[in-house]
């Protein structure tokens, strides 16, 4: 890695994030170590993008940034994601480390290969009963809301007729 290529893309990601520039390192990751996740993880890499020169074409913002706001849908659909590869975060996301950056930058754009050398990891049994259980409560939760909403709305009525 060239140092004075590197010193520019922290000094970047602190003045996007303002963290502290010496707790960067290769392996610090976007999403997991800085929280940059839904909307401000798009936001980021148009504005890296734009400003290190780097195509995109072929980067998935939902695999390393998630759904902007609270995804009250797709946790339910964890238990059943086949999915192999590396460590991915309890959000559903693949870590994106500022060393994937700088490789971006010096090919000058977000390839195929970088894209399948980040793939989602392996289920092994435990994760799918951690998966199943944050399932289980989401859809618990989502039908508690429903049924209050459906509750209020039917006291309505039955107030109006």
């Amino acid at each position: 890695m060239t140092q004075s290529l590197i010193k520019e893309i922290y000094e970047f990601v602190t003045g996007f994030c303002g963290v502290n520039y010496e707790k960067l390192t290769p392996d610090t990751t976007l999403n997991n170590h800085l929280g940059i996740v839904g909307g401000d993880g798009d936001e980021f890499m148009e504005e890296f993008a734009n400003r290190f020169k780097v195509d995109l074409s072929d980067f998935n913002f939902y695999k390393y940034f998630g759904h902007e706001g609270m995804d009250l849908v797709s946790p339910m659909f964890l238990p059943f994601k086949q999915t192999e590869g590396k460590d991915i975060s309890w959000a559903g996301t693949i870590p994106l480390k500022l060393e994937d950056l700088h490789e971006a930058v010096i090919l000058g754009k977000w390839t195929r290969e970088m894209e399948e050398a980040h793939p989602y990891p392996a289920l092994t049994p435990t994760r799918q009963l951690q998966n199943f259980g944050i399932a289980l409560l989401v859809f618990s939760w989502n039908a508690l809301i429903v049924a209050m909403l459906f509750g209020g709305v039917c006291a309505t009525f039955s107030k109006i007729f």
